[in-house]
């Protein structure tokens, strides 16, 4: 990231990426979760994949917190514009 003005438009493209990160997390978990109801946890490695799914969900976290917190000043002067 730079030292630049930053965008709303890049703040809302943070998100878009951060939303379809955790969609996709969300989908992995949901196979895991049908696969052990199936009794196929074995055959599917679903401790692999909990752990995949556990990387992303936490890079995610990261990468949208430094997005908000580049973005908290920003909103603080906004705060005071408004008053």
């Amino acid at each position: 990231m730079t030292s630049r003005p930053l965008t709303i438009k890049e703040a809302c493209e943070a998100l878009d990426r951060a939303a379809e990160a955790l969609r996709r997390t969300g989908s992995l978990f949901r196979v895991i979760a049908h696969a052990r109801q199936s009794g196929l946890d074995d055959m599917l490695n679903t401790l692999d994949m909990a752990e995949i799914g556990i990387h992303i969900s936490g890079e995610v976290a990261e990468q949208t917190q430094e997005w908000a917190d580049l973005f908290r000043p920003l909103t603080a002067k906004a705060d005071e514009v408004a008053r």
